[in-house]
């Protein structure tokens, strides 16, 4: 209303752009703009996972608009980001030809990016990763005459599938050892439950060096587990 001094009674309204801000970061992946910019309002963006190694839960593209409450929200009305999920078994490097474990030949590097290699006051053991914070080994490799090792004396090393190369890099933090709590072999003479877990300290990022293994769906019967993790494929 105009007011007799010629002013309107209340101050004219102010407009401001919409903006959402800086896409949240998505781990093991990256956000790009598919429309629009400075993340203003009815912006796109498309995440992506770090390819071939990870890979969108789900397996679809995911689009986020700048909503106007200043969130950017996919097709669902969520804002929440999608995750990259770790591709398991699939190296960049395949091993071609007649694969075997005994009188085979010497593997090429990133043909087996999931075998690791123990070490135990210098005793020697294998291993395979099973996931970003777990490896997966021989219960006999952490048991010794019926005790478990100690953390401390354990060093874990991947990226290589040369031995002497391994143990020039620096062993991986490990948080916690987990062998099955029914092993009992202090005279080696029963494997039974020959299994354990290795928790690492911090997350491994896959590449073409490291990957982790797939395991068989749950419930899976396994009569005789291969030896993945046992047998010296070091060369």
């Amino acid at each position: 209303m105009c007011q007799n001094n010629g002013k309107w009674h209340l101050s004219l309204p102010e407009c401001h752009i919409i903006d959402c801000g800086e896409p949240e970061a998505l781990l093991n992946g990256g956000v790009k703009f598919i429309s629009g910019s400075q993340n203003q309002y009815l912006s796109v963006i498309q995440y992506h996972c770090n390819e071939p190694f990870y890979s969108l839960l789900g397996g679809a593209t995911v689009s986020y608009t700048c909503a106007a409450d200043r969130k950017w929200r996919d097709n669902l009305d969520t804002h929440v980001i999608p995750s990259c999920i770790p591709v398991c078994g699939q190296p960049t490097e395949p091993i071609s030809g007649f694969q075997r474990i005994m009188g085979g030949d010497k593997a090429p590097d990133k043909t087996i990016p999931w075998q690791v290699m123990l070490s135990v006051d210098g005793s020697r053991g294998g291993a395979i990763v099973i996931g970003d914070r777990w490896i997966m080994t021989a219960a006999h490799n952490l048991v010794q005459q019926g005790t478990p090792v100690l953390k401390e004396k354990l060093r874990v090393f991947v990226g290589d599938n040369d031995a002497e190369k391994l143990a020039k890099l620096t062993p991986l933090g490990v948080a916690s050892l987990h062998p099955h709590p029914e092993y009992n072999n202090p005279d080696d003479a029963n494997y039974n439950h020959d299994i354990a877990l290795i928790k690492l300290q911090q997350s491994l990022t896959f590449h073409a060096a490291i990957m982790p293994l797939c395991l068989p769906p749950e419930g899976a019967i396994i009569h005789q587990w291969p030896d993945w993790y046992g047998v010296r494929l070091w060369h």
